[in-house]
Parts: C-alpha cells; sequence; structure tokens
C-alpha cells in the first residue's frame, strides 16, 4: 500500500462533481487500501477519493478509535461505492466538522439527524446501511465532496474566503 496526497483548498479538483464506478476490481480495492492508509496516516476518519484526486464516487470511512457504538467484527473500515441516499431524517443536528482538505478549521453544519444509504461494498456486493449517531454526519460530510462540495459551503462567503486565504499562505510557506 501507498500514501496518497490529500488535496486542500483551493484545488479545483475538490469542487468537481465525482462519477459513477463502473467496475470494482482488484485495482479499485488496492486503490481503496491506499485511501484507508492515507486516512489513517493523515489522523482522518473519512476520506472521499476526490480528496486525493480521483474523481470516483468513492468513500473511506474507519471511526473504530471514535465511535461508543459497538460495531460487528470487521465492520471498519467501512467502503462506500457509488454511495446514494435513500432517506434523510427530518431532524436535524448542528456539530463542529473537520475536513483533512481543510486543515486547522472548524465549521459548524447542520445535517440530517439520520439517514440511509445504498451501496456497493469493498467485493462488490450491494448493501444498505441506515444510521442516527456520528456515523451519519460523516458519511454526509463524505457524500458532500462526491458532489464537489466541502464545509466551507456552510459558511458566509467572508469567512470562506478568509479561510482559504490563511490555508494558501500556510501552503507557500
Amino acid at each position: 500500500m501507498s500514501l496518497l496526497e490529500v488535496l486542500t483548498i483551493p484545488d479545483k479538483r475538490l469542487r468537481q462533481k465525482c462519477g459513477k464506478v463502473e467496475l470494482v476490481d482488484d485495482n479499485l480495492r488496492k486503490f481503496m487500501l491506499d485511501m484507508v492508509e492515507t486516512m489513517r496516516a493523515e489522523n482522518g476518519i473519512g476520506l472521499a477519493a476526490n480528496q486525493v484526486g480521483v474523481l470516483k464516487r468513492i468513500i473511506t470511512i474507519d471511526l473504530s478509535e471514535v465511535e461508543e457504538i459497538k460495531r460487528q467484527e470487521n465492520f471498519y473500515p467501512l467502503f462506500l461505492i457509488n454511495p446514494e441516499f435513500t432517506l434523510h431524517s427530518d431532524e436535524k443536528t448542528y456539530f463542529n466538522e473537520g475536513c483533512l482538505s481543510v486543515p486547522g478549521s472548524k465549521i459548524e453544519v447542520l445535517r440530517p439527524k439520520a439517514i440511509e444509504i445504498k451501496y456497493i461494498d469493498f467485493n462488490s456486493k450491494p448493501q444498505k446501511l441506515y444510521d442516527d449517531d456520528f456515523l451519519a454526519r460523516v458519511i454526509q460530510h463524505e457524500m458532500d465532496h462526491l458532489e464537489g462540495k466541502v464545509i466551507l459551503d456552510y459558511v458566509s462567503k467572508l469567512k470562506r474566503d478568509l479561510i482559504i486565504k490563511k490555508i494558501s499562505k500556510e501552503q507557500r510557506l
């Protein structure tokens, strides 16, 4: 496995919509394992493929170190290929979210509390998943990425411009 470069704003690839995965093969599985290794090396809990420059509908998530809910063995890492929402609850909650592509920033985001998705897993099997806790929030955050959306889209233009300017300056140094 190898580490991938995590893109940060204002990289334009983060604003592009991701295309559907047509085939889950060994090359794609290796890429997803590289995503997990990269996510863990960056101390992240979720990563979308476009955050590493690949415009495909792929998400990796690993909450095994932060989630209090006990999941079945080998639940994490979670691989979501071509995820689609099938349910959003009417109830919404706020949470301060961070993002590997927006380093050093926390943004308060209002999202539905519960979601259900359908997706293809690592082994190319169709799956459904319902959650009304932290995993639901992480999935929504990562699915935003697949649509070319980042957490800065939840703040004013002034605050967004200040954060981008700060990150751009840090990258130059």
